[in-house]
Parts: structure tokens; C-alpha cells; sequence
């Protein structure tokens, strides 16, 4: 799997977290690195029953579903960036 760019910024703190490894080799980085800005992002959850609920969210004063304004319920350890969607193929 090719390895996502990161700000000098990120990698900083990756490589602070202990996280060169596995973590950023899959596209997940610390929760600390998210951004706060409003953008949507993927966070994982560690669940009971399974090891992570992966959740679709943005910052508003805490974690928030982004269908609403609804916090999440448990913490985010990890998070990634949108994968990108490919444009629309004509026929």
C-alpha cells in the first residue's frame, strides 16, 4: 500500500507517537494529529466486541457524526483522511 504524504508537521508528531510503523503504513495516524477545522475525517473507536468502530466525523467542540451535530460516543485513537473518489467514467 503506498504511504500517504504527510506535513513535516505530521511527521513530526507520528514519529513522536511511535507510529512509523503499521499505523502509517495503512493511512491511520495519532488522533492528536487530526485536523480541527471542520473537515471530515475517518476515526476508529475501540470497540468491545470488535476491535474498532469506524466513524465518518468532524471537530465541533468534539468529535461529532457528520450527519449531525451528535457526538460520538467513546475516544478516537486513530483517524485518516477521505480516500479520494475517481472522477466519473463517461461512456
Amino acid at each position: 500500500m503506498p504511504r500517504i504524504g504527510l506535513s513535516e508537521l505530521e511527521r513530526q508528531k507520528l514519529a513522536r507517537a511511535g507510529g512509523g510503523g503499521i499505523l502509517y503504513q495503512h493511512g491511520w495516524r495519532p488522533i492528536d494529529t487530526a485536523p480541527k477545522d471542520g473537515k471530515r475525517i475517518l476515526v476508529a473507536v475501540p470497540g468491545d466486541v470488535i476491535p474498532y468502530h469506524i466513524f465518518l466525523v468532524w471537530w465541533l467542540d468534539g468529535w461529532c457524526y457528520d450527519l449531525g451535530k451528535t457526538p460520538i460516543l467513546g475516544t478516537p485513537t486513530k483517524w485518516q483522511p477521505l480516500p479520494h473518489i475517481p472522477p466519473e467514467e463517461s461512456e
